[in-house]
């Protein structure tokens, strides 16, 4: 059988005070004046921007859905990299893809490749950051961190938090394919930060980082780590393909037989004038870069010519042999690679760049005829007849 629990009036006269100030703690009034001090807390100016990305484009079809979403069908206006605005999203995916053309639909392929970034940028602060600074700095922060890739840009102004939609073309100009990691996020929420603070418009952007208290523990290098057995060099189509131009290759192996290949029309040079064989142990690295522009025009599906730039950076190379020509190499950082500029040129701008210098002729001066003893370079040589 159950006991019976006997309690005393004491113990019940506390129990009902304490249900009485639960009650009466949850009424609107006292709930106002016990989060007063949060309300406050969050009152505070908050500087904070914030960048993410909010979702892909995998062929043309489901950008033409995302255009119409961020455009409102239509209603608000689009612009792109060149600051050309657009009212008709067809018109705008005609010129977002005149460089690369999407596939229409591919939803029903096994494997479906990105070739769009949508980001969406915003402040928290917005009451003190206009959306037309914020349009100039997102506009200045893309051309700086992406220089060669193409991207159109909707504003969103009459939410509670006014934001940029920005679709960003994965492939640039030439071919390449940016695919934004954590490190780049950071690095575009820094640029634009300081892109407001330049519009005097006060804004931050704070990185968290994970703090380890544990003590490293740094091991020698070894002076060998980059040196890799090389197993076979020579001319080939660049990546052993076809439709490639044609290049220098090295393959190489690292101390867990696993094989890599480098490529590099200026690999043959360097493999030559240091004698490299096959078993060698070789360091292979870029140690500078040579600029190099070129000039060209492309024809446009409109018909009309766009006239552009291309300042490229060629790699330098240098080989180290482990007991034969050892060298001390200084090798180039990523980050201080220089990529592939691409810029837009006027007519005018083009002609300029492409007229080649007038060359004083050799026979400008008739008295100085003599001088020259081979004259077989003249095709019409009746011209030194004399009257």
């Amino acid at each position: 059988m159950a006991k019976k629990i006997y309690l005393e009036d004491e113990e019940l006269k506390a129990k009902k005070v304490f249900i009485k100030k639960e009650k009466v703690a949850k009424l609107p009034k006292n709930y106002k004046k016990r989060t007063l001090h949060k309300i406050y807390i969050n009152s505070k100016k908050n500087t904070e921007v914030m960048i993410k990305i909010a979702s892909s484009c995998y062929d043309a079809k489901s950008l033409k859905r995302h255009l119409n979403y961020i455009s409102r069908k239509e209603k608000l206006e689009l612009f792109d990299q060149d600051s050309n605005i657009y009212n008709n999203n067809d018109e705008a995916i005609e010129n977002f893809l005149a460089y690369d053309e999407f596939e229409y639909d591919t939803s029903k392929n096994k494997k479906q490749i990105k070739e769009t970034h949508n980001i969406i940028f915003s402040m928290k602060d917005h009451k003190n950051a206009p959306v037309e600074k914020i349009k100039e700095a997102l506009t200045k922060t893309l051309k700086t961190k992406y220089p060669n890739n193409s991207f159109l840009v909707a504003m969103h102004k009459d939410t509670d938090n006014p934001h940029c939609h920005v679709v960003l073309k994965v492939k640039d100009n030439f071919g390449k394919r940016q695919h934004i990691r954590k490190k780049d996020l950071q690095d575009l929420r820094k640029l634009f930060a300081l892109e407001l603070n330049a519009l005097k418009v006060e804004a931050t952007a704070t990185i968290k980082t994970k703090i380890n208290l544990t003590p490293k523990v740094y091991k020698e290098k070894d002076k060998y780590m980059n040196y890799h057995e090389v197993i076979s060099f020579g001319d080939a189509l660049y990546e052993f393909k076809e439709d490639n131009e044609p290049s220098f290759y090295v393959k190489m192996k690292d101390k867990n037989d696993k094989e890599f290949i480098l490529w590099g029309k200026d690999l043959k040079e360097v493999v030559d004038n240091n004698n490299v064989c096959v078993g060698d142990k070789c360091y292979f690295a870029v140690t500078d870069q040579l600029e190099a522009k070129v000039t060209a025009k492309k024809k446009l599906p409109n018909k009309q010519f766009q006239y552009y730039e291309l300042t490229t950076y060629k790699n330098i190379w240098e080989v180290s042999i482990k007991d034969k020509n050892e060298k001390n190499l200084i090798p180039l950082k990523n980050k201080d690679k220089k990529k592939a500029i691409y810029k837009i040129l006027n007519k005018d701008e083009y002609v300029a760049s492409t007229e080649k210098p007038k060359i004083n002729s050799r026979l400008e001066d008739k008295t100085n005829i003599s001088n020259f003893k081979d004259l077989s370079f003249v095709k019409n040589k009746n011209i030194f007849d004399r009257d």
